[in-house]
């Protein structure tokens, strides 16, 4: 599977690499699972802020986009207006260390369709450091957002399974 890297400003060495998966047999109106893994190749910790993505636990907001056999697909979920975070909204990845988080993105888009899916970034970070940058929460006024550049991802939804 292809990865996506992201790159520190004030280093060239790579800070995050992203997967994405969903299963392979999915069936339209359905639970579709996104997996999303992030793996730290770098030498110190990494923190990055968990807003609008699956570490977040739920949908609150989506900066990438979906869509179905070449049509955009409107985000359908809640929104959040936020203040500044606390650190338990931010995900600390030591280095070598990876995570994964998974969330249904059927709660937030209509997937009710057969078709052929594409989501593609990129998935805008709010804030992302590493360690030697500080510890978590830093204010919204401090932020230092970044694209987390995950790879498209295909598959496609096949009708429903008649009973």
């Amino acid at each position: 599977m292809a990865f996506g890297v992201l790159t520190g400003s004030a280093a060239a060495q790579p800070l995050l690499r992203c997967t994405l998966s969903v299963p392979d047999a999915l069936a339209a109106g359905q639970p579709v699972p996104l997996t999303m893994t992030l793996h730290n190749p770098g030498t110190q910790t990494v923190f990055l802020l968990r807003w609008g993505t699956p570490f977040e636990a739920r949908w609150l907001g989506a900066s990438f986009r979906l869509d179905r056999d070449g049509a955009l697909l409107p985000y359908q979920g809640p929104q959040a207006k936020r203040g500044d975070p606390d650190a338990s909204q931010y995900l600390a990845l030591p280095a070598g260390a990876q995570a994964s988080a998974t969330l249904d993105l059927a709660l937030v888009f209509d997937l009710n369709t057969p078709g052929r899916y594409r989501l593609r970034g990129p998935w805008q970070v709010h804030d992302v450091f590493g360690a030697a940058q500080g510890q978590p929460p830093r204010p919204r006024g401090h932020f230092a957002p970044q694209d987390l550049p995950c790879p498209t991802l295909h598959w496609t939804l096949a009708a429903p399974a008649k009973p």
